[in-house]
């Protein structure tokens, strides 16, 4: 199990990394996370996910981000969802 910690600024950190490698703040972060790749084909399928909420994200600023946990879980849940 996790060790949890808190950092100064109060958030708890987990063992496993520290938020900012959690986190991807860029499309062509998420695009590379989910499919190794950042070519254009891959960026439109990627912004299109994002759109249609397939992919949990937020805005951070002006930009895209989401966590690398969220996707793991989403991708989880099509895939249970996806053996029934």
């Amino acid at each position: 199990m996790a060790r949890l910690m808190t950092s100064v600024t109060g958030i708890a950190l987990s063992d496993q990394g520290s938020p900012a490698e959690e986190l991807l703040i860029t499309v062509e972060e998420i695009a590379m996370f989910m499919f190794g790749k950042t070519d254009q084909f891959t960026l439109r399928r990627t912004r299109h996910l994002i759109e249609l909420k397939v992919i949990p994200s937020f805005k951070l600023g002006g930009l895209v981000a989401a966590r690398r946990s969220s996707i793991k879980r989403a991708i989880d849940e099509l895939e249970s969802g996806a053996t029934r």
